[in-house]
């Protein structure tokens, strides 16, 4: 498993590619390409409206699951849920082994969710820029089922923003407040 995460970090982190690389699927792949390359690589892809699920994973290493949502039948946002244990010293280990990776996050959000019959969520993000896109770990804590971490991917596009994303472009925080006395 960390040596899927560290693959997945080295790829992002080496040059400057215009797209994200998430273990070979690029961000701006078409639904076929990602369909074909999923179908080599996991048990299981169910393909719908806005994304496909993949599940199964043929490789040990490979993440239990992996979303890959899709902006005008091109690749804009991979979700992986790796194979790691929800405890604090994972929770600790990862964090630690992205910051080395990539830097201090641009952002870090906690939110508490209510999931139907999953009960309520408690989720801990890091979200860093990785130039053009955004890259974050998710760890998310379920009151009625097994937490689970996920890595994401995201590419701008015309289709979808995340929630954190209007924070980041129009100020949040301290930027905001920064903005406001310095503008008077």
């Amino acid at each position: 498993m960390v040596r899927w995460c560290a693959s997945l970090a080295l790829a992002l982190s080496s040059g400057a590619a215009p797209a994200f690389d998430a273990g070979g699927f690029e961000s701006g792949m078409s639904r076929e390409d990602v369909i074909r390359l999923a179908a080599a690589r996991y048990d299981q892809v169910g393909n719908a409206r806005e994304f496909l699920l993949a599940a199964g994973p043929r490789d040990a290493d490979g993440p239990r699951s992996i979303q890959f949502w899709f902006c005008e039948d091109r690749l804009i946002l991979v979700n992986a849920k790796p194979r790691v244990d929800l405890s604090v010293r994972n929770i600790l280990a990862l964090a630690n082994e992205e910051i080395a990776v990539r830097g201090q996050p641009l952002r870090v959000e906690t939110r508490a969710l209510m999931h139907g019959g999953l009960g309520e969520s408690r989720e801990l993000t890091f979200i860093w820029k990785t130039s053009p896109d955004y890259f974050n770990v998710t760890f998310e804590y379920l009151e009625n089922h097994p937490g689970h971490v996920s890595h994401a991917w995201f590419a701008e596009n015309a289709c979808m923003r995340p929630h954190w994303m209007h924070d980041i472009e129009g100020g949040s925080g301290e930027a905001r407040a920064a903005t406001a006395v310095e503008g008077g």
